[in-house]
């Protein structure tokens, strides 16, 4: 798994060692010591991505149906990009979930998935379970063109439920096996 860091806390840490210089500086050891501990205690919540790897499956015109080797990087605490790893890596434009009878339904959004027109936006629309042992994320890949592209999740989550204006083009399966 790699260590993915956003780019807040990048910014936030920056921040942290000037005002660590300024403190030493200045000889305020007290502040300097609440600093310290401050910016050693959010350093250890920097959490790992996960990255699971998978496959997206889809029916080529020919009727064969294809199956491509890929991984999606998925930050912890959703804090950073989501990525889809293949033959290039391609970054969200934007993710969000909700929490449906019990279970959690997720949306990541991608601009210029491959074999889609320019300027289609991608939606992988799919269940995500975490259990003890591992983390399983499936469902599907919608095409939508970006004037029936909804602004809010609400509106997203209403349009993808009811497949309005979204037209079905792919499966996809991830897993990962959690460290307990």
């Amino acid at each position: 798994q790699a260590l993915m860091i956003s780019r807040f806390s990048l910014l936030w840490f920056d921040g942290a060692v000037k005002n660590i210089v300024s403190l030493i500086k200045g000889h305020d050891m007290k502040k300097l010591i609440i600093t310290a501990l401050l910016t050693f205690a959010s350093a250890t919540v920097v959490a790992q991505s996960i990255e699971a790897p998978g496959r997206v499956f889809y029916k080529m015109p020919n009727g064969e149906i294809v199956k491509r080797e890929v991984a999606l990087k998925i930050p912890a605490r959703g804090q950073g990009d989501v990525v889809l790893i293949g033959q290039q890596e391609l970054v969200a434009d934007k993710f969000f979930n909700k929490e449906i009878a019990g279970r959690t339904v997720f949306y990541v959004v991608f601009t210029d998935f491959p074999g889609a027109e320019s300027g289609q936006k991608s939606v992988f629309r799919g269940t995500y379970t975490r259990g003890t042992n591992k983390a399983i994320y499936y469902g599907d890949v919608f095409i939508v063109s970006p004037e029936h592209m909804p602004e809010s999740d609400e509106d997203m989550h209403v349009m993808m439920s009811q497949n309005h204006n979204a037209k079905y083009v792919a499966g996809f399966y991830f897993s990962v096996d959690i460290d307990q």
